[in-house]
């Protein structure tokens, strides 16, 4: 479905000090604002584009997926239950990923620090960057890392019964 101008007006609230804000219904918890809406059925989907000087952006979903091509932001927050995140052509200097059974993919991203958490989602990385610093946590998920080049990495990952691989091409991972 799609979604005419009048529908998407109200959701553009203003831009500030390198924040954009959205509404659709506001509703005042201490001093945050909360964006929330409903698209009714699952084929309908709601496109913001993110203007330059935007520095940080939070994202919480419930089942939600969301997608990004071609962002350059300081800081990303996504919180979800089922909702994926995938990323393409990004580039984010500090990323804070948390869910359920959501997934996290990022194809040709530049990533300074990453912070993932998950119960059985999987994280998947094709970056083009390197130094990067992740740090991540699943219960059954799995965190796979791929790079166009000999990367500069620290990762510390602990699972329960979650896989992990790196590259093969650029070494071997050394178990603590």
């Amino acid at each position: 479905g799609n979604f005419s101008n009048d529908v998407l007006a109200p959701l553009v609230d203003h831009a500030k000090d390198g924040k954009l804000f959205l509404r659709v219904n506001r509703s005042e918890r201490g001093s945050k604002f909360n964006f929330s809406f409903d698209l009714g059925d699952a084929s309908r989907t709601l496109s913001v584009g993110i203007p330059r000087g935007i520095k940080r952006v939070i994202v919480k979903t419930v089942n939600g997926n969301f997608d990004a091509n071609d962002l350059k932001i300081e800081k990303l927050e996504m919180e979800t239950t089922s909702g994926d995140m995938g990323l393409k052509r990004t580039e984010i200097f500090s990323m804070v990923f948390k869910s359920v059974s959501g997934d996290l993919a990022c194809l040709e991203c530049k990533l300074g620090k990453l912070e993932g958490k998950t119960v059985s989602g999987d994280l998947a990385l094709t970056l083009r960057n390197s130094p990067i610093e992740i740090s991540a946590s699943t219960t059954s998920g799995d965190l796979e890392i791929q790079f166009d080049k000999k990367p500069d990495l620290a990762v510390d990952f602990s699972t329960v019964s979650g896989d992990f691989s790196l590259d093969p091409e650029f070494g071997k991972v050394q178990e603590e």
